[in-house]
């Protein structure tokens, strides 16, 4: 079917060390645990992509001004024009690095960054 791409969950490889397809349910458990650990620290709505609702590892500016994870909004882009999130026509497709955002959430997740809370005082 057409509609196939928005149907299929997204696995995304934290780990860059290993190609191995064999690996995919480790990948699929590392994802689960990262969201649970992102939860757990209370962060923002914003680290999620609104595709996959995963924090996102690779996340880029797409036209219609919202950051989404790379590989979710590259299988989204690859069968539409559209905002996931507005479905406006997109001006183009080219999509920039959120290398701020990408600190952040690595910052967060390593345990350096401070939440609202803990700077406030």
């Amino acid at each position: 079917s057409s509609d196939l791409s928005s149907s299929q969950p997204f696995v995304y490889e934290i780990d860059d060390s290993s190609d191995d397809d064999d690996d995919a349910g480790q990948r699929l458990s590392t994802d689960s645990d990262l969201d649970r650990r992102a939860e757990d620290l209370g962060l923002p709505p914003s680290f999620f992509c609104s595709i996959s609702n995963s924090v996102m590892r690779d996340p880029v500016l797409c036209a219609d001004g919202h950051t989404y994870e790379r590989a979710s909004i590259e299988a989204w882009l690859a069968a539409h024009d559209t905002s996931p999130l507005t479905n406006v026509q997109l001006d183009h497709k080219m999509l920039l690095p959120n290398r701020a955002l990408k600190q952040a959430i690595d910052d967060m997740l390593s345990g350096t960054g401070r939440t609202p809370s803990s700077t406030a005082g």
